[in-house]
């Protein structure tokens, strides 16, 4: 555990960070729609699909048949079941994949028009025979606008250097980002930059500028 300080709580402030957000992700694994539809994806397929993997879990490169089988697996999942989960897989990219004590663990991240969509992922769970168990998801499902951003990532930088007192972000890339106090999800300059006493993550609207 770690005691913030004052300035600590002056920096949450500041951000907005000491508000609790005000969306929860659903959890689709829980729902009684979403169990029916992976009892009968489970089902209809006789005998499973036999995957197991090695030590080193689905994320090893020497897995890489086994990684690509497990993520078809969920795949046609969600192919198949797209309309009642709402859910387009086509706007999911394999993240990580990670096998523990038997179950694999695949996490997809959101994409729209190939930018991330920040804090919106779906978590596929399945076991040795290739059955799925569970389906955890933060998806958003509205159509989002094109990334047009309105202002370059030289002065989407130069608004972070300026709050920082002179110290230049790095890695500016283009992401979706959700605001607990709207209800959009604004286009955003994300950056990394060390400075101030610490590391910190920045966000920059790529339309206004505001950090």
């Amino acid at each position: 555990a770690v005691r913030p300080e004052d300035h600590h709580r002056e920096d949450a402030r500041r951000f907005g960070l000491d508000r609790p957000p005000e969306f929860s992700p659903a959890a689709l694994g829980r729902s009684r729609k979403t169990l029916d539809a992976i009892e009968r994806f489970n089902r209809g397929r006789i005998g499973g699909s036999g995957l197991r993997f090695g030590p080193q879990g689905v994320g090893d490169p020497a897995a890489g048949p086994a990684r690509q089988a497990v993520e078809e697996v969920a795949k046609r999942f969600l192919r198949e079941h797209r309309r009642e989960l709402g859910i387009e897989p086509d706007r999911l990219r394999l993240r990580l994949g990670r096998t523990s004590k038997g179950i694999h663990h695949l996490l997809f991240e959101q994409l729209s028009d190939g930018v991330p969509v920040e804090f919106a992922s779906l978590k596929v769970h399945l076991d040795e025979s290739g059955e799925i168990v569970s389906l955890n998801s933060s998806y958003r499902a509205e159509r989002l606008p094109r990334p047009v951003p309105g202002l370059s990532e030289i002065m989407a930088a130069q608004a972070v250097s300026a709050d920082l007192g002179g110290v230049s972000p790095r890695d500016g890339v283009l992401v979706y980002l959700p605001l607990n106090q709207e209800p959009e999800i604004r286009l955003a300059w994300k950056f990394r930059a060390s400075g101030a006493g610490g590391s910190w993550l920045y966000y920059v609207d790529a339309q206004t500028g505001r950090v």
